[in-house]
């Protein structure tokens, strides 16, 4: 109140505008596909009023979880605020995971009696909130998910991929680790040659007590690969990064396989969105893996019935729509990833507001944050990639398609570029504010 008697409403309508004036100031997109570009800005926009000191919830009402916080769900738009420059922004949901999640994780995963053999592993509830870190879900088969905890560790460590931040690895790494340490110790098992993730939920229609299921043993892949590689930056923990490398590397060769394609699980019978799990949201299989590309294409062809989180509904869900276009943008099949990320523009809002599912049958969840970041996060990766010194314009995207872009990428750096009627118009890299496009080959 004090506030408003001082600023008044004027005041404080000027001071809205100027927030989300430096707000979009930080990076932008514009397209020659004008519903492109109005999601896009929508979508940031919901993430930013849905990013709290804490993280990034998917939305505050009832319907919304409460503004509860899910681990899978911040995720995709924490990898949003990455690629879209909003880098101050995206370091809230690692720091909440780290100090107010990460000791009661590490309560209820180690050994409470401790030893010298006593290790910190973190077991990450589902559902957490601003305060009260303990389990706040209800009873349910979502309990028994754990892809949640590969996404926080790689979340942290893609953190400093972006940011080159090396101390704030350090400070990271010990989450990183003891998200890691459930996994070898907890969930991977092995039977002589064959090494394999244990019994768990996947995604939630395929059911509990599923073992080795395909998208929760990618992320126990690149969580493994993320924990060494953050240990061979730093230079530490030799023998660990040693097992978690190699663990990754059998558990890559026994992913679930029938007919000649990757499956959800051994003798599953239906299809699911996870199949693109290997590309997006953890991308550990070779751009032309065989078995992966089938898979997406029996996806296609069956798998309409399975289009939503939920048995309702006749189309494919906005937020599957973008984990599909981030697959294919992944894959550098450019003109799959724009029409798939065209599949979410009729379920869209008045506003241009993302659905968890908007239907004339079913309608639930409008501003669903979600949704939102997997749209903002496979536009971030269609127009621009970083690969070492190699910087890739439109990786993702088919060069019909007019753009200017500010946004980030791997390595510290800002990319900004114009494409014209199929041309490469201007680009330039700066880092810390300095430029250094001479550094780099850039890819078109």
């Amino acid at each position: 109140k004090e506030t408003i008697d001082k600023a008044g409403f004027l005041g404080l309508l000027e001071e809205c505008k100027q927030h989300f004036k430096e707000f979009f100031d930080l990076g932008y997109v514009k397209t020659s596909d004008d519903k492109l570009n109005q999601i896009y800005q929508t979508a940031l926009y919901d993430i930013k009023c849905c990013t709290t000191k804490y993280s990034i919830a998917v939305g505050f009402n009832n319907v919304s979880w409460d503004g509860k916080y899910f681990a899978f769900d911040e995720y995709t738009s924490y990898l949003g605020l990455l690629g879209a420059n909003r880098l101050a922004l995206a370091k809230r949901v690692p720091e909440y995971r780290k100090n107010a999640c990460l000791p009661v994780a590490i309560a209820r995963g180690s050994d409470c009696h401790k030893t010298e053999e006593t290790e910190d592993i973190a077991w990450f509830h589902w559902e957490c909130g601003e305060v009260d870190n303990y389990e706040l879900a209800a009873e349910g088969n979502w309990l028994d998910h754990i892809f949640h905890m590969p996404l926080i560790g790689l979340g942290a460590f893609e953190y400093y991929e972006y940011s080159q931040d090396k101390n704030y690895l350090a400070e990271l790494y010990p989450m990183i680790r003891a998200c890691a340490k459930f996994m070898t110790k907890k969930m991977v098992y092995r039977d002589g040659e064959r090494v394999y993730v244990g019994k768990c939920t996947d995604m939630e229609r395929l059911g509990a007590a599923v073992e080795n299921p395909f998208m929760t043993a990618c992320g126990v892949i690149k969580l493994l690969e993320s924990c060494a590689k953050a240990a061979n930056i730093l230079n530490i923990d030799e023998a660990y990064a040693k097992e978690c490398s190699e663990t990754a590397e059998k558990l890559l060769n026994n992913l679930p396989v029938e007919n000649g394609i990757y499956t959800p699980f051994l003798r599953c019978k239906q299809k699911s969105i996870a199949i693109f799990g290997g590309k997006f949201p953890f991308d550990v299989l070779e751009d032309n893996d065989e078995k992966m590309l089938l898979a997406w294409d029996d996806f296609e062809k069956n798998g309409r019935l399975y289009g939503n989180m939920y048995p309702v509904g006749n189309n494919i869900s906005p937020w599957y729509a973008g984990w599909k276009a981030l697959g294919y943008a992944r894959a550098g099949m450019k003109e799959k990833a724009l029409d798939a990320l065209r599949q979410a523009y009729p379920s869209v809002g008045v506003f241009d507001e993302m659905f968890e599912i908007n239907e004339a049958s079913v309608c639930i969840r409008p501003w669903f944050t979600t949704a939102a970041g997997t749209f903002v996060s496979a536009v971030n990766e269609m127009l621009v990639k970083a690969e070492g010194k190699v910087i890739t314009i439109m990786p993702g995207c088919p060069k019909s398609l007019d753009a200017s872009f500010k946004l980030a990428a791997k390595g510290g750096i800002v990319v900004e570029a114009t494409v014209k009627d199929g041309d490469l118009q201007s680009v330039m890299v700066t880092q810390n504010g300095l430029d250094v496009t001479n550094q780099y080959e850039i890819q078109f």
